[in-house]
C-alpha cells in the first residue's frame, strides 16, 4: 500500500452499500468476519463477492490460519486485516499460507501503541480507537498526537487511519495525519450496520478532494 491515498468502507453487508461504494471510487471494501452488528456469514460473504466486482478485505478477529486459507481463496481476497491479539508470528503465518497482504490493527490505547513489531510482520498497520478486536466504535484518534509520534518520515510501514471517521472530519484527519489509506464504518451508516450510500459517497468524496491537493509527499 504504497503511493496514492487508499480509501477503505468497512462492514458492508448488502450489495447497495457495496455498490454505491465502489460507484464513489473506494479501493477496498471490508467483510467483516467476526462478531459485531456488521458480521457476515462466508455464505452472506459470496453472495456479496458474486454480486459486486472489487477488491474485498476480510475483517477478522483471532482466526485460525485454516479459516484465513480458505476465505482468502473462496472470496478472493485482496487482503486480510486481522484486529484481535494476533502475534507478528502468526501474522507471517497468515501472509505465507493464502498468499494475501496482510494489515494488523493495531488500537491507539491510550497512546501505547507501536508499530516497530509490525515492519516485517504486516503490509500495513491500521490504527484504530479502542481495545483489540473493538473497531467500529466510532471514536476518534488524537490526529495531532498521532502526527507528532509518527510523522510520515519517520513511520517503517504504511498507515491506514482508522476510528470514528466520516464525511464530515476525514479531510481534517488526513491534512493532520498524512496516511496512507483511510477506514471508515459506523458513521457511514444511518442504523448500527446498516450503511448510509449517501453518507459513502460523501465520504469517499471528501477523501479524494483532499488528496489531490498539492501538499508535503507521504
Amino acid at each position: 500500500m504504497t503511493g496514492e491515498l487508499r480509501v477503505k468502507v468497512c462492514g458492508i453487508s448488502d450489495p447497495a452499500s457495496a455498490r454505491a461504494a465502489v460507484e464513489a471510487g473506494a479501493d477496498y471494501l471490508g467483510l467483516v468476519f467476526a462478531p459485531s452488528v456488521r458480521r457476515v456469514t462466508p455464505g452472506q460473504a459470496a453472495r456479496l463477492v458474486g454480486d459486486v466486482e472489487a477488491s474485498w478485505v476480510g475483517v477478522f478477529v483471532d482466526p485460525r490460519i485454516a479459516e484465513l486459507e480458505r476465505l482468502a481463496a473462496d472470496l478472493d481476497l485482496a487482503a486480510l486485516q486481522l484486529h484481535g491479539a494476533e502475534s507478528p508470528e502468526l501474522c507471517r503465518e497468515a501472509r505465507r499460507a493464502t498468499g494475501r497482504p496482510v494489515w494488523k490493527a493495531v488500537p491507539w490505547s491510550g497512546g501505547s501503541a507501536r508499530l516497530e513489531p509490525w515492519e516485517s510482520a504486516a503490509d500495513a498497520v491500521l490504527l484504530d480507537a479502542g481495545e483489540a478486536g473493538r473497531g467500529g466504535t466510532g471514536d476518534t484518534l488524537p490526529w495531532e498526537r498521532l502526527a507528532t509520534r509518527w510523522p510520515p518520515a519517520r513511520r517503517t510501514v504504511p498507515l491506514v487511519l482508522a476510528g470514528g471517521l466520516g464525511p464530515g472530519n476525514v479531510r481534517r484527519a488526513i491534512e493532520v495525519v498524512a496516511p496512507d489509506g483511510v477506514d471508515a464504518s459506523s458513521r457511514l451508516e444511518d442504523a448500527p450496520g446498516r450503511k448510509d450510500p449517501a453518507k459513502i459517497r460523501a465520504f469517499v468524496r471528501a477523501a479524494r478532494e483532499v488528496a489531490r491537493k498539492p501538499g508535503p509527499s507521504r
